[in-house]
């Protein structure tokens, strides 16, 4: 592996476990978690008889959970309170009503400052400690159905029409197959991670905690949304759902082994996770397929831009950081991505010496500009004002195989498929334009030259070209953004030698 990619992973592991919840705050939410559990099950307790079961589901369980923006901000730990009644003995409002009236005198108890608040789905307690705030956001549930094997749970939502009613018809969730899925999706990384960490520890396998354990994949989903949370900071009615990231991460992930490599092919595969079924975005639940996690778009046309907005960022700036040739681009792209605290404490123990000698590294090749002086390539004539960006990736594959990605100027035997794929600043509308240029004896024997520009097409907001590798030879392709008829950003010619 390349310097850079080794200084780079260790630059993003840095950010991440800036991003965790320490451990403290880790043992006191726990703690605060057991302590509803143990007060539902007290001899006293009015649900006693349904033997409630709470458990952690979201970011919490699955290892994802980030320290908010601002101090002031709350870490959002989800809860599920499970208990055993049936939906013929009970309605959602009256479920609703019986965990909720436990969780006031828990908070009654326990002479808490804010008091339990009824939220659509759950019950919300705040926690506001010196020194964090955090809040726990408590989930009433029962089983789906009799059997014992199904994990699915029929929870509360106080805009349902029959709410109030006792029916078969209640909303549902599976937090305990979707985690299982979850950690399907990493299992190879995970174990290896647990068994480096026993061996650091000199502890056995089994004896270390889960929580320390941080696969490439949680350490991606956190980037990601982290990167979210920056975009849409004072935007939380449209910032994207974590549920919506964590789960096309979690498909676009293949067990890469570290964080560099498992950045670049999630981000690049994000967007082909998304099903479109008749002309609808779909996102669907891994353990049931019939659930959309994007549902929420079709009555809301804004998240679903948002979404879509927000991939269209994360995309262009993976490919600045990875592409960055100067320590003031990488560090303004981390920056603008994860925020000021989040880059300084990325970059704290490397210096600006190393950092440089990293980013040289980085390049995979530079060109004299002569080289792309040909007769055969057109003259772009659209009038020249470059105010925004655009970056290129390309990656390749053959026979099926998935998509890998290459750095620029980088040598391809003929008979591979390429991906090009351009990031841009521009704000819609404009027109992505390719201009496409062979070199060499056997393109100019089948007269392939080429050197046209080609109107490019947006797939579900990326802006892509495909190629194969046929004649031997130095080519390339270069993207032009244009806006209102002015070219308003060029890429640079992305280098393909077929050999």
């Amino acid at each position: 592996m390349k310097k850079f990619d080794i200084n780079l992973n260790g630059i993003l592991r840095n950010l991440t476990e800036w991003l965790d919840i320490s451990e403290t705050y880790f043992e006191r939410a726990e703690s605060r978690y057991q302590a509803i559990g143990d007060w539902l099950s007290r001899p006293e307790s009015t649900v006693l008889t349904y033997e409630p079961d709470v458990f952690s589901q979201g970011s919490f369980s699955l290892g994802t959970v980030i320290k908010p923006v601002t101090n002031e901000d709350d870490y959002d730990i989800d809860l599920v309170c499970k208990l055993h009644a049936k939906k013929s003995d009970i309605s959602q409002k009256q479920l609703k009503y019986l965990v909720g009236q436990e969780l006031k005198n828990y908070v009654a108890a326990r002479r808490m400052s804010s008091p339990a608040t009824e939220r659509r789905r759950c019950w919300r307690l705040d926690y506001a400690d010196q020194d964090v705030h955090f809040h726990l956001d408590v989930l009433p549930a029962i089983p789906d159905s009799d059997s014992l094997q199904d994990e699915t749970i029929a929870i509360t939502d106080n805009q349902e029409p029959e709410y109030s009613i006792v029916n078969e018809e209640w909303p549902y969730s599976n937090p305990v197959d979707y985690l299982s899925w979850f950690q399907q999706r990493m299992e190879v990384q995970w174990k290896v991670r647990r068994k480096e960490l026993a061996e650091a520890y000199k502890a056995n396998v089994d004896d270390v905690p889960k929580y320390k354990i941080k696969t490439p994949l949680q350490r991606v989903i956190q980037l990601l949304k982290r990167h979210r949370d920056i975009t849409y900071d004072g935007e939380p009615d449209d910032k994207p759902i974590s549920i919506l990231i964590t789960t096309l991460a979690a498909r676009a992930y293949e067990e890469e082994s570290d964080i560099v490599e498992a950045l670049q092919n999630v981000v690049m595969k994000m967007r082909d996770c998304i099903e479109d079924r008749e002309g609808v975005y779909w996102v669907a639940n891994p353990v049931d397929s019939t659930e959309n996690f994007a549902d929420k778009w079709t009555k809301y046309q804004k998240r679903q831009e948002a979404f879509f907005n927000w991939l269209d960022r994360i995309e262009m700036d993976t490919a600045s950081l990875f592409e960055a040739t100067t320590t003031k681009s990488f560090k303004e792209t981390l920056r603008s991505g994860f925020g000021e605290n989040a880059a300084n404490a990325a970059t704290k123990d490397l210096t600006n010496t190393q950092l440089i000698e990293s980013l040289k590294s980085s390049i995979a090749i530079r060109y004299d500009p002569s080289k792309f002086v040909v007769a055969h390539k057109e003259k772009a004539d659209w009038d020249m004002r470059l105010d925004k960006t655009v970056h290129v990736t390309v990656a390749k594959r053959r026979d099926g195989f998935r998509y890998k990605k290459i750095p620029n100027g980088a040598g391809v035997q003929k008979e591979y498929s390429l991906r090009f794929m351009a990031y841009t600043n521009t704000r819609k509308p404009y027109e992505v334009h390719w201009q496409v240029v062979n070199t060499g004896k056997e393109a100019r024997e089948a007269q392939q030259l080429r050197g046209k520009f080609y109107k490019g097409f947006i797939q579900k907001g990326r802006r892509v070209r495909t190629e194969s590798t046929m004649y031997q030879g130095m080519h390339w392709v270069e993207c032009f953004i244009v806006k209102r008829g002015v070219c308003v950003a060029r890429s640079g010619e992305f280098v393909i030698n077929i050999i």
